[in-house]
Formats: C-alpha cells, sequence, structure tokens
C-alpha cells in the first residue's frame, strides 16, 4: 500500500494480485497488478479502480512505452470490469498525453462493450486526466480506450495517443458492502 499526495488530498493507493484455482490446485485464471485508488470526497472517501493500460486483456494495436501502452495507429485497446447493478454512474479518468500530426491532435474515445460513449481531442503532449462521466449497463463488460484519427503524413508528424491507465470511481454516495 503507497500513500501519495496528490493535487492536495490525501491518496491511497493498494497494488494486488489474484488467482482462481481449481479443486487440485491448479490455476484456472489470474490478474496482477490491480490498483485501488482511496481519495477524500466530500466527507467521505472515494474508491476508484485503476486499469492500467499496458495490462490491458485486449491491445489489439501499438506497443509498450515507459508508463504506458502507446496507440501508434487507429484501434483499442480494452480490460473486463465487473459493474454493481447498484453503482451504473461511473467517473472515468483517461490518464493520457499524445503526439499530433501538422498540428492535429488524436481523438480518444471512451467506449463501453465497444461502443463510443464519449470522446475528445487530446491536446496535450503531458500526462493529463480528462475525465467523463459514464453511465453502464450492470455486469461484466468492456471497458476501453480507442484512437480513431491516426496519421503520418509526413517523416517526422505521427499523431499517437499514449494511454496511462483508466480510472473507474462510482459517487460516494453509492452503496457499499
Amino acid at each position: 500500500i503507497r500513500r501519495t499526495l496528490s493535487h492536495d488530498r490525501p491518496t491511497l493507493e493498494a497494488t494486488f494480485g489474484a488467482r482462481g484455482l481449481a479443486g487440485d490446485g491448479t490455476e484456472m485464471w489470474g490478474v496482477d497488478n490491480v490498483s485501488v485508488l482511496i481519495t477524500p470526497a466530500g466527507d467521505q472517501w472515494q474508491t476508484a479502480l485503476v486499469l492500467e493500460a499496458e495490462d490491458f486483456a485486449t491491445r489489439g494495436v501499438g506497443s509498450p512505452v515507459e508508463n504506458g501502452w502507446n496507440l501508434w495507429t487507429s484501434g483499442r485497446i480494452t480490460d473486463w470490469v465487473r459493474f454493481d447493478p447498484r453503482c451504473t454512474q461511473v467517473e472515468a479518468a483517461y490518464v493520457i498525453r499524445a503526439t499530433p500530426a501538422f498540428g492535429n491532435w488524436p481523438i480518444l474515445g471512451a467506449t463501453i462493450d465497444q461502443r463510443m460513449e464519449a470522446h475528445a481531442t487530446v491536446a496535450f503532449f503531458d500526462w493529463a486526466a480528462p475525465r467523463f462521466g459514464l453511465t453502464v449497463r450492470p455486469g461484466v463488460r468492456q471497458v476501453g480506450v480507442a484512437y480513431t484519427n491516426d496519421e503520418q503524413p509526413a517523416p517526422g508528424q505521427d499523431r499517437n495517443l499514449i494511454v496511462d491507465r483508466i480510472e473507474l470511481a462510482v459517487p460516494s454516495d453509492c452503496p457499499r458492502d
């Protein structure tokens, strides 16, 4: 567990792994590097599930870079998340940066089950975290990032979208078990 200070707010981050075993001890599934952020939200604490881009289940295009995944051509990366039926309103922060081509910047698509739910132009070289309010259906959903406007018009001009992570948070008044 790591405690940090982010935007003048104390934050706790816990990273862990989990394994599912069959009766005979055979590993049936596994996940590593699952992170959860816990930050103050008014007089309560808000929890965010952190999905690291380099650990996404599906990375059909691009390649790893330091602290993330470089979508260097149009495509998407996705991972699976189970959403509680009592908490279908989610705030999604996409920690990303970009490179333009001739001043034209990449377009980020926030996707749920491969449907574009929100989009934004990513016009910054340094890491930033645009946020979207999303409504999700309960159950296991495919959460992802779509990059839709790749261009490499000339040598030295290559538009790319670099993704560090997605942070998914539910409102602080969402019922807790």
